[in-house]
């Protein structure tokens, strides 16, 4: 099973061979009919290609390579990035807040 993925994964080269028959007389039935056989014709091999599949051909090295290939994102957390973010935060409701009591101020004026 591991094989024929395998063999999907990377492509492999193939030969489609197409078989024509041609109707022959064969003799006469009893009726006086002509009898008719089937006799090889013209035969065409072609050679293809089956294209890789990419997908699976992670698929299958994530499985059996993990160490080398495995889809793990890590995220570093950063605590001065954080640090950064909090103290934005609190500026920025601060600022909302003195913008609000402006705000109050003036409509009962």
């Amino acid at each position: 099973m591991i094989a024929a993925a395998t063999r999907e994964a990377m492509g492999y080269d193939y030969k489609e061979t197409e078989q024509n028959y041609l109707k022959v007389p064969d003799g006469y039935n009893p009726d006086g009919s002509p009898k008719m056989k089937d006799m090889p014709g013209n035969k065409k091999v072609r050679k293809k290609v089956a294209r890789p599949n990419d997908a699976l051909l992670r698929f299958i090295l994530r499985c059996r390579l993990p160490e080398y290939c495995s889809d793990v994102q890590k995220v570093e957390i950063n605590k001065k990035v954080i640090e950064i973010k909090q103290i934005a935060e609190g500026e920025i409701r601060e600022f909302a807040g003195r913008l609000i009591e402006t705000m109050d101020k003036e409509n009962t004026n």
